[in-house]
């Protein structure tokens, strides 16, 4: 489910926003959008005060909340104390927004893997070195 104004277009990965829920289900309360910025475009999106928040930018330059930019390639991880995002386009290009109430697990992390526990971690190393995690591929003209 997609949403578009003159300046950004907005698709709806998980969770729900503005009364419309995206394709992938989540046993956790969380949202994830997709974001594609033209020259100008600007937004200030809800996310709940309780909720964590982070920017993915897949390419161009964005100002987030006034107060910084972020680059392509670049995760931008902010304090659960807002009700919302604002985000200006600097130069196009497409983010992913992610934000979620916390689980308050344990996490444990190595390398690129993130965990609950170590066993998990080594389980994942495994399933890695064995070909189970597929490939990734980068494609932002869909």
């Amino acid at each position: 489910m997609s949403l578009d104004s003159d300046n950004i277009s907005v698709a709806i990965v998980a969770g729900k926003f503005m009364n419309l829920s995206g394709p992938v289900y989540s046993a956790v309360p969380l949202t994830i959008l997709r974001l594609d910025f033209t020259p100008s475009g600007s937004v200030e999106l809800p996310i709940p005060k309780e909720f964590n928040l982070c920017v993915y930018q897949l390419d161009g330059q964005l100002r987030l909340n006034d107060t910084f930019e972020s680059h392509a390639k670049q995760l931008s991880v902010f304090e659960n104390d807002g009700s919302y995002i604002s985000i200006k386009c600097i130069q196009p290009g497409q983010a992913v927004l992610m934000t979620g109430k916390p689980i308050h697990e344990p996490v444990v992390s190595y390398g690129p893997f993130v965990m609950n526990n170590y066993q998990e971690i080594q389980e994942a190393i495994s399933d890695y070195q064995n070909g189970k995690f597929g490939t990734l591929v980068e494609n932002f003209d869909d």
